[in-house]
């Protein structure tokens, strides 16, 4: 599993087999988990879609052109891979009603269902997302990939940024760090946004990888600020076990850290070594936020199918399944 850094350790050792994993979109599926309450009556026409083999945007592009509408009217609460199969709920803003037509068929995704609602869909208004991933050709032993997985159910696994995160051969990245260097003008919001992000997520995976290799990734340190459950969106637990938390990493921003003490000497060991990356966040005037260190998924099961390990489990929204996945599988074989 290629990574931005090398430097970035994995917390329970080193992985415990190889496999190949999206050789096929049926093998990654992810369903949207949502607590929405529709109403069945206003303005925004909800639909619940699956797609294959087709991104979230492009899904957008396909439903504006079809029914006649600005892509901003169209809302969704994350982006979905498109290397999988995915259920995810669409808003559309369409008062008086629709002045075109919904595809009636189209080969990269589906409505289920539709719905109404008063109000529209923003990002990050869903719970988490719902994994069903299927690994072949897995090679390693098996009582030391179970054993791994128990661990990682009941202890959880580091919240890396995934690979995602920072684009294909890490352009967002490489593009962000141009950006806030003064190298690249990037007009359009949302990408700019992107790349930022992308900057910041970086430097927060460095943090994570820091506490890892001083074992202090799961503990509270003086001047950490604790996780609150509902960051790992306890609805999909059975039960909520109280040493499920952890501690909070920042995000970094302009101003003053959120954070103080050794918690504070520690990150700031960090950002000293990406000086540069560091003031073009601060001059683009983003507020430090933070993100849990630790993520958990105690909904994890497991099962063979020959020399295939098929996978479920739920996690938060911005945890990342390949995050989970880097805990077990040294090296992951992409389509």
């Amino acid at each position: 599993m290629a990574k931005v850094s090398d430097n970035w350790p994995t917390a329970w050792g080193p992985p415990v087999c190889t496999a190949s994993f999206k050789l096929e979109p049926e093998h990654f599926r992810v369903t949207e988990l949502s607590d929405l309450k529709l109403s069945g009556s206003g303005d925004y026409l909800y639909l619940w879609v699956e797609k294959k083999g087709f991104d979230t945007h492009s899904v957008v592009m396909d439903l504006s052109r079809a029914v006649g509408i600005k892509p901003r009217d169209i809302g969704y609460s994350g982006r979905k891979d498109k290397q999988a199969v995915t259920r995810q709920w669409f808003s559309l803003y369409v008062p008086g009603g629709l002045s075109g037509h919904l595809p009636a068929e189209s080969p990269n995704y589906k409505i289920l269902k539709t719905d109404q609602h008063v109000t529209g869909l923003s990002s990050g208004q869903h719970a988490g997302n719902q994994f069903k991933i299927r690994l072949t050709d897995v090679n390693g032993d098996r009582d030391a990939i179970e054993e791994r997985l128990e661990s990682i159910k009941q202890s959880g696994f580091p919240n890396y940024f995934g690979d995602q995160r920072f684009g294909s051969k890490y352009q967002n990245l490489t593009r962000g760090r141009r950006m806030l260097a003064g190298k690249l003008r990037v007009r359009e919001r949302n990408q700019r946004s992107l790349y930022l992000s992308a900057c910041r997520s970086f430097l927060f995976n460095e943090v994570l990888a820091e506490r890892i290799r001083q074992d202090s990734w799961r503990n509270i340190l003086p001047g950490d600020m604790g996780a609150s459950p509902e960051l790992y969106w306890p609805q999909t637990m059975s039960t909520y076990d109280s040493e499920m938390n952890g501690p909070l990493i920042s995000l970094y921003g302009d101003g003053d850290s959120v954070m103080s003490g050794e918690t504070k000497h520690l990150e700031e060991q960090v950002y000293a070594m990406h000086q540069e990356l560091c003031d073009g966040i601060r001059s683009s005037r983003v507020e430090w936020s933070t993100r849990p260190a630790v993520m958990f998924s105690n909904d994890l099961t497991y099962e063979w199918d020959n020399v295939d390990l098929i996978l479920r489990f739920s996690l938060s929204k911005g945890a990342f399944a390949t995050a989970l996945l880097s805990e077990i599988v040294a090296e992951l074989i992409n389509s």
